[in-house]
């Protein structure tokens, strides 16, 4: 453990001496539960660049988060509440497309478009619209074109299907039977992680958002949807359509 995490350590520093980042933070599991982690570098540059990192920094983890999707759904598929040829129409009536599957929307092969319309002034009803349509670009099951329509859409079946809000069912159902305790949503409204904006690692810099995002999500869909998850913990791990966070 301890000469791995110094090997990572090393090509994280090698990365940030180069220019390639500004920091990074490595961490490493075992199959005993044992961990390591570790962080170098800078939180970011401009009025950042004198800031070092470190393993208690949190970091939104964007689209990784679909790996959580899909490990709810397998807890599904396990209690046979769904299976990989459940239709999403079966389960919300109103999905334009009867024959796109669950399987297939984990898989990224149901011939969905990667993301939906890019627009300035795109509102949530156009996003909902744009979710439902069921509009394709390849036959179900043929192509594999990487889908974040396809992991919002899970989103949604994942409540008709629980009949409990995200929020309430990830955290229940997946967060704390995986000892993610340090774990929450931050959704306005319900609250989550409590943590001072400074312990978040910025992402970028949008102008129209007022600057540097800090402590919220950059995605433009979520945003929308006005949900957003934050994690805390050892791993550095989209919730459908939720952003998670982590720390150290």
């Amino acid at each position: 453990m301890d000469q791995l995490i110094e090997r990572l350590e090393k090509i994280a520093q090698t990365m940030v001496d180069d220019g390639r980042l500004f920091g990074a933070t490595v961490g490493v599991v075992n199959f005993k539960g044992q961990k390591e982690i570790a962080s170098v570098g800078k939180v970011g540059t401009g009025k950042f660049a004198d800031e070092l990192l470190s393993v208690n920094h949190i970091y939104d983890l964007a689209s990784l988060t679909k790996l959580y999707t899909t490990m709810r759904f397998i807890q599904l598929f396990k209690a046979g509440q769904v299976t990989p040829n459940t239709t999403v129409k079966s389960v919300l009536p109103a999905y334009g497309n009867d024959r796109v599957t669950v399987g297939q929307l984990l898989l990224h092969n149901a011939g969905l478009p990667s993301s939906v319309r890019q627009v300035p002034a795109l509102t949530k009803s156009m996003l909902e619209t744009d979710i439902m349509a069921g509009d394709l670009i390849n036959e179900p099951g043929r192509v594999t074109k990487y889908s974040d329509v396809g992991f919002m859409l899970l989103g949604k079946v994942l409540t008709a299907v629980t009949g409990l809000p995200l929020v309430t069912d990830m955290t229940a159902n997946l967060l704390t039977p995986k000892k993610l305790t340090a774990s929450g949503y931050r959704v306005p409204g319900i609250g989550g992680l409590q943590a001072p904006t400074s312990r978040f690692v910025p992402t970028e810099d949008v102008p129209v958002r007022g600057g540097i995002l800090q402590g919220q999500v950059d995605d433009f869909k979520a945003i929308c949807l006005v949900v957003r998850l934050a994690m805390r913990g050892y791993l550095r791990p989209h919730l459908m359509h939720c952003h998670l966070c982590t720390s150290g």
